[in-house]
């Protein structure tokens, strides 16, 4: 009986650790160059709603 039970444990560790390499692969893949015109997207968003701003004050 308690071999029984290793052999589940040792089957669900398996499952757990493809999952967790699959994930890391998934995110490890995603594209750098996506995420940077990401961050440009959002920084000249940025500026121009200061610009607004400023342009709103003075």
């Amino acid at each position: 009986m308690n071999e029984i039970y290793f052999v589940i444990m040792v089957v669900a560790l398996l499952v757990i650790l493809i999952l967790l390499w699959l994930m890391y692969k998934k995110i490890s893949g995603t594209n750098q160059v996506n995420l940077k015109d990401e961050l440009d997207r959002v920084d000249r968003s940025f500026r121009d709603e200061l610009s607004r701003n400023r342009d709103e004050i003075g």
